[in-house]
């Protein structure tokens, strides 16, 4: 299948070439950038597992149902996400400056070829769109500021990204776009009904049936 070649425009490259610049003049800058572009990935699934953890020891259905509702926002912008890269091609810009010298990421090993859309951003922007769209949900206002510290650790994250050169701009802002429509998308009431009635609950009555707390 014939993929199409992706060009970053003018205003993209020129932050790249600062990005650089940036990491060349400040020395912390370098060493500090990597750790914000990989480390809060590591954070939402102890989120997220806390969370549900705590409604299975409340026993409560509804908040099982709106921690898993996150994951799953998370999971399908994941799956967009990789559908998106099989239709185009852009290569890591890290790998196009194979002289200049870098900081890798934690995670930079295991890259996918393609950077766009970013999958960090698509992560980290539906876990904060679905927070907050659980915290309006149940009109939990700690939850809603929540969700907007969420947001900007994605814009963090999405930045050491960019000065990391791990991914250009368009990259990040194509990964935030997905992360906010698929939320957006699965909380429309006929999808959630379909994402609850067959993915969701059956999963809750498995891990009932496994370990259900007294």
């Amino acid at each position: 299948m014939a993929k199409i070649q992706m060009i970053e425009p003018k205003f993209g490259q020129k932050i790249i070439d600062s990005a650089i610049e940036l990491q060349n003049k400040y020395p912390r800058v370098e060493q500090r950038a990597p750790i914000g572009a990989d480390i809060f990935v590591f954070i939402y699934p102890i989120f997220l597992i806390t969370l549900y953890l705590h409604g299975m020891i409340k026993k409560n259905l509804e908040e099982k149902q709106g921690w898993l509702f996150i994951l799953f926002s998370a999971i399908f912008s994941v799956l967009i996400n990789i559908l998106t890269q099989t239709f185009f091609v852009k290569e890591r810009p890290i790998n196009l400056l194979s002289g200049v010298e870098l900081e890798e990421t934690i995670l930079h090993q295991f890259l996918p070829p393609s950077s766009f859309p970013s999958d960090h951003a698509a992560v980290s922007m539906s876990v904060a769109i679905a927070t907050m769209i659980r915290g309006h949900k149940t009109k939990n206002k700690y939850l809603i500021w929540f969700s907007y510290f969420l947001i900007f650790i994605a814009i963090i994250m999405g930045i050491c990204r960019v000065i990391t050169i791990v991914h250009r701009p368009t990259d990040i802002l194509g990964g935030f776009t997905i992360g906010i429509f698929v939320p957006l998308l699965l909380a429309q009431e006929p999808i959630l009904k379909r994402l609850k009635k067959w993915i969701i609950n059956p999963l809750i009555k498995f891990q009932e049936r496994i370990y259900q707390p007294k």
